[in-house]
């Protein structure tokens, strides 16, 4: 048996693409398989243009009735110490901070509840220190309506809330409905749509990337020393298109576990819409003239009759 070898020269583009099927390289995972898309993804996308398409035309009308806003509501949770904050400030030398982030060592853990008037470029976050409920969501929007709501638009009578999927104002929760209701809608008189983000697409909800990514910037490379400190970045936050922020400490304590029976639910007067009730729906304020309001779809069929669809 013989054999025979041969040696020949080559260039290395060439021997690297002999090799690169035999050869292991130091990889990473990508995430890019996708979950699927289905005919209901596409269906609350459609949903949530509506208000955003009715809010720049009312945006333009400044001397009609305001009858639409729209409120994009997210939490992320901050501890309160000398720990550590992504970024870089100009400075003679460096802040030296905490060299891990543990709860023990926090002076309190700040819940914030933001709420962004897509109007008038305008956040409002509220910071607790107690739970993340859904009693807690919504005395907050009480609290922007009498802080700010109602000196803005005297004459609405609709609020369109533009809001995430899960937490405290999850789809799913009852408790998030219930104090809708009677918190804000028959208190306020006051009908009250809700639009829900699908699960996975809160990175599209205008409230990240017009409020939350300033307040990032301004506090970058700074720790949140105390709470007031905290205060101080939110409410100087601003940026070139004219974003003006404010915040307050709640120190109501705010309980979990509060459990919506089935009769409860049925004493709301809620109504889910067609289209992905999951996601929609209108709460009306009990013993009003609000049930014979026209729906977000009918407003806007009325202003494409009159050719006023887009805004400038």
């Amino acid at each position: 048996m013989r054999i025979s070898i041969t040696l020949l020269k080559c260039s290395k583009e060439i021997t690297e693409d002999i090799f690169k099927d035999l050869v292991t390289w130091l990889v990473q995972i990508l995430n890019t398989n996708t979950l699927g898309q289905n005919i209901r993804q596409f269906l609350q996308c459609d949903r949530i243009v509506p208000p955003l398409i009715l809010l720049r035309i009312y945006a333009v009308r400044q001397g009609s009735p305001q009858t639409v806003k729209g409120w994009d509501n997210r939490v992320n949770k901050e501890l309160i110490g000398l720990f550590a904050n992504a970024g870089a400030v100009w400075a003679n030398v460096s802040k030296r901070v905490n060299d891990h982030d543990f709860r023990s060592l926090a002076i309190a853990k700040a819940i914030p509840y933001g709420i962004y008037d897509l109007l008038f470029k305008h956040g409002f976050i509220c910071l607790a220190d107690s739970s993340d409920t859904a009693e807690f969501a919504v005395e907050n929007l009480v609290r922007w309506w009498k802080k700010f709501g109602c000196n803005r638009y005297p004459n609405a009578d609709r609020i369109v809330i533009l809001a995430d999927c899960g937490g405290s104002n999850g789809n799913r929760s009852r408790v998030w409905k219930y104090f809708l209701q009677t918190l804000l809608s028959d208190v306020f008189q006051l009908q009250v749509t809700v639009v829900h983000y699908l699960a996975g697409a809160s990175k599209w909800n205008p409230i990240e990337h017009l409020f939350f990514s300033a307040i990032s910037c301004n506090r970058a490379g700074r720790p949140l020393e105390c709470w007031q400190t905290i205060l101080n970045y939110i409410r100087t936050t601003t940026n070139k298109s004219g974003l003006k922020a404010d915040a307050v400490r709640v120190t109501k304590p705010y309980h979990t576990g509060i459990k919506i029976n089935q009769e409860q639910m049925d004493s709301l007067n809620l109504i889910y819409n067609e289209v992905c009730p999951q996601w929609n729906y209108t709460i009306n304020p009990k013993n009003s003239s609000a049930d014979k309001m026209p729906t977000l779809e009918a407003c806007l069929d009325e202003l494409k009759k009159k050719g006023e669809t887009s805004a400038p």
